[in-house]
């Protein structure tokens, strides 16, 4: 079992490695192609009569995303790439969650309205959208690239935050390119930020919390390091996210209506459940409901549908450490596994007051568990190198060619 395991996930030492040149940039088409057998499944969960094809397509496709993204290793020395390692380990993991979604209902994925993929109750069918693309890819691209699940039957019941751009197609494109800008250089910032503190900003990594300090120093600056690494990741998504949809209204010509807000204000969020269920991005929420939150919700109802999501969620942030040689720790599991306590603390709240968790006293008891009871998770990140990893390259990164023109940047990178 273990030798059959390392032949899809080698250890680390065994990968094929891939340098920043032309040899190396060879081996970047055998990534791709490990992926076509999900995108057969996208194509063929749009065409009817396929449910037995796709189950039987289903292990072919998961192995073939985890072995092209965990075969090979981005190499560099100091390892300033792990970033783009950790990337293609979490386009693998949810790549086997897309896999199960598309191989288990029987007529295959349908929007909302269809009675089978392409076909309306009404019987009318969609329009083609743009004149470039053949029917066929355009609708299994379209699925590859849905994560919330708008205007699908499995993303029916989603939250949708407030639009706060305008719907006209010009005006948006105008609005997400300030967007984009915008968290560019809040991005940038924080690496740059974040770089600066000893060992935690290292590819090695460090812990934030730094024993030469007195206890409350070292909490201070461990919650200040903690902060702008949740910023970091917000910014993240929200840079990406404003990347995709210029593509996706820009040049795929799909409706800006389609790209609602990633967030919904998370640090005023006044209790856990608004957080969790509005607030923070919902992205990936499809994803831990196939891999945990289906399967315990069959086996114990809501409770095993919380604990099974949240226990998929930790099990997907730490798989992605692993698939970069950065091996398994439990404090990231311990957090989301808390979240099951939290959220059912909250409803016996209202259960014996009357009372939703909310107003000043909801929004403090948010702000302890993100930025107190959350530290260990984010320490156990830094501790393996994501700080340090390179996510905008030095020589387009403002704030770090600012630091070099000043002298407060020695590094190369």
């Amino acid at each position: 079992a273990i030798r059959a395991f390392r032949a899809i996930v080698p250890e680390q030492k065994d990968r094929i490695h891939i340098n920043a040149d032309l040899d190396g940039l060879a081996y970047i088409p055998y990534m791709i192609i490990g992926y076509l057998p999900l995108w057969y499944m996208a194509y063929l969960a749009r065409r009817p009569n396929t449910h037995f094809l796709r189950i039987m397509i289903l292990p072919i496709a998961m192995l073939s995303a985890v072995a092209s993204s965990c075969r090979y290793y981005f190499n560099s020395e100091p390892n300033i790439m792990l970033g783009l390692n950790w990337s293609t380990g979490l386009l693998a993991l949810v790549g086997v969650g897309r896999a199960i979604r598309y191989a288990i209902p029987r007529k295959g994925i349908l929007k909302v309205g269809e009675i089978e993929p392409g076909l309306f109750k009404d019987g009318s069918t969609r329009e083609q959208i743009v004149s470039w693309a053949p029917a066929w890819l355009y609708d299994s691209v379209e699925l590859l690239a849905t994560g919330r699940g708008l205007g699908w039957e499995f993303g029916e019941g989603v939250y949708i935050p407030p639009y706060n751009k305008p719907l006209e197609r010009n005006a948006f494109l105008r609005a997400t390119c300030l967007e984009f800008a915008k968290y560019f250089f809040t991005y940038d910032i924080l690496e740059t930020f974040l770089k600066l503190f000893p060992g935690v900003g290292s590819p090695e990594g460090g812990s934030m919390y730094y024993s030469n300090l007195a206890p409350v120093p070292r909490f201070l600056v461990a919650t200040c390091i903690h902060s702008a690494m949740g910023y970091f990741v917000y910014a993240m998504f929200q840079l990406y996210y404003s990347l995709f949809a210029l593509i996706g209204v820009g040049l795929c010509r799909s409706d800006p209506a389609s790209w609602p807000p990633l967030f919904s204000s998370p640090l005023f969020c006044a209790s856990m459940h608004e957080l969790w269920a509005q607030g923070w991005q919902q992205l990936l929420h499809p994803t831990f409901y196939v891999w945990g939150g289906y399967v315990g919700e069959m086996l114990f109802g809501r409770l095993g549908l919380l604990a099974g999501t949240f226990f998929a969620s930790g099990l997907y942030h730490e798989l992605s450490f692993y698939t970069v040689g950065r091996g398994l720790d439990s404090a990231p599991f311990v957090f989301f596994m808390l979240q099951v306590p939290i959220l059912q603390l909250e409803r016996l709240w209202r259960q014996v007051t009357g009372k939703r968790v909310g107003g000043r006293a909801g929004h403090l008891w948010v702000l302890f568990i993100m930025f107190v009871v959350a530290q260990p998770m984010i320490d156990s990140w830094l501790k393996r190198g994501y700080a340090g990893c390179l996510m905008i390259p030095a020589v387009i990164s403002p704030a770090r060619t600012l630091l070099r023109w000043l002298g407060y940047w020695p590094q190369a990178w």
